[in-house]
């Protein structure tokens, strides 16, 4: 993975670019399910011909992330929203050009008022800037923040049919979908998917079915985001 940094020197950002925040609006919300588990929402709205990074994100960049004060409490990100491809000079990333919610999972004795930092990455095709913004929050009764977020977040799939051909370095497998989508689009969730080197779609009788082909040996566990840009299905094989 190549990180923030390479793709700072690739943009040939110039001193003054670094001593800028970047363009990014943030809000947060926090919903406590119990004393012991709540969940964080981060919102960032980047500027037009500004982008985001998702999870993972892709050949360069840096995706959102959150900083707790409280040390006794463990943080987790939960599937971020399904992502956008672009190209900046030749470097893809995945990410996002308009306004998302982060949901970030917290467990153990949550404190009345729980505080920490966003941080995140945000480029154009001239420069990258990191942004952070400090937060202090009680928990909300209103969920509608929530469920709009959980709502773009890809859901999890277990495929059927599992076929893994390692003399052909080929992974076949099916799932049943009864809404046909065009324009399928794959993002990784691991490097294993570096590999690939085709993909093949077929649809009958409501299951789709895809074959991925591989350059290297193909993986004992991988997994990645299947979109047509609105629906997202994770996968793990």
């Amino acid at each position: 993975m190549v990180y923030a940094l390479i793709l700072l020197m690739a943009l040939n950002v110039s001193a003054q670019f670094l001593n800028r925040q970047a363009p990014v609006e943030c809000s947060t919300q926090l919903h406590r399910i119990d004393s012991n588990h709540a969940i964080l929402g981060i919102t960032l709205s980047p500027e037009t011909h500004w982008h985001l990074y998702w999870s993972n994100p892709g050949e360069a960049g840096l995706a959102p992330s959150v900083t707790l004060d409280h040390s006794t409490l463990e943080i987790s990100p939960q599937d971020f929203p399904i992502p956008i491809r672009f190209e900046t000079i030749g470097i893809i990333g995945y990410g996002y050009e308009s306004t998302q919610t982060f949901l970030f999972t917290i467990r153990g004795e949550i404190p009345p008022t729980l505080t920490g930092e966003a941080q995140w990455l945000a480029c154009d095709q001239n420069a990258c800037l990191p942004g952070s913004q400090r937060f202090s929050l009680s928990s909300t009764s209103q969920t509608d923040w929530l469920q709009a977020a959980q709502s773009s977040q890809p859901t999890p799939l277990h495929p059927s049919d599992i076929q893994r051909d390692t003399q052909n370095r080929r992974i076949t497998f099916s799932f049943a979908s009864d809404t046909e989508l065009a324009g399928w689009s794959v993002y990784p969730y691991d490097e294993t998917f570096a590999e690939l080197s085709l993909t093949q779609v077929a649809r009958e009788h409501e299951r789709y079915t895809f074959t991925f082909s591989y350059i290297g040996e193909v993986p004992t566990k991988t997994s990645f985001l299947i979109t047509d840009g609105k629906l997202g299905y994770k996968v793990t094989l």
